[in-house]
């Protein structure tokens, strides 16, 4: 007989940690490239791994949260978030030369190849 009969709340379900987002973050972290995970429609910083904390200069907390046009500002940075949310050609989408926002505040153009995932 089960020794514990506490009904379970559903919000103790957003306070254990997710073993899938934690062999995610193990695997990316594991990278020499930088990752970034946005929501399917662009709106928000779901993950990012220590390669892309290297190169922007943010803690893990700060750029989770972050807005993704906070991260890639001004139009060229709309225009590649555009891209990114539009339907695709292809499997994956190559983009040159995309502004990137650092902690310091400075742009740094990157090169940023986009696959679906899920």
């Amino acid at each position: 007989m089960p020794t514990n009969t506490q009904p379970t709340s559903p919000l103790s379900r957003l306070f254990r940690p997710d073993p899938h987002r934690e062999l995610f973050r193990i695997l990316a972290d594991s990278l020499a490239d930088g990752v970034l995970v946005l929501s399917p429609d662009g709106s928000s910083i779901l993950s990012c791994n220590h390669a892309f904390l290297l190169l922007t200069g943010f803690s893990r907390t700060d750029a989770e949260g972050l807005t993704p046009i906070e991260l890639f500002p001004g139009e060229p940075g709309e225009q590649a978030l555009a891209a990114l949310t539009a339907d695709w050609p292809s499997p994956d989408l190559h983009l040159e030369d995309v502004a990137l926002k650092t902690h310091e505040g400075q742009i740094a153009p990157v090169d940023m190849t986009a696959s679906l995932v899920g």
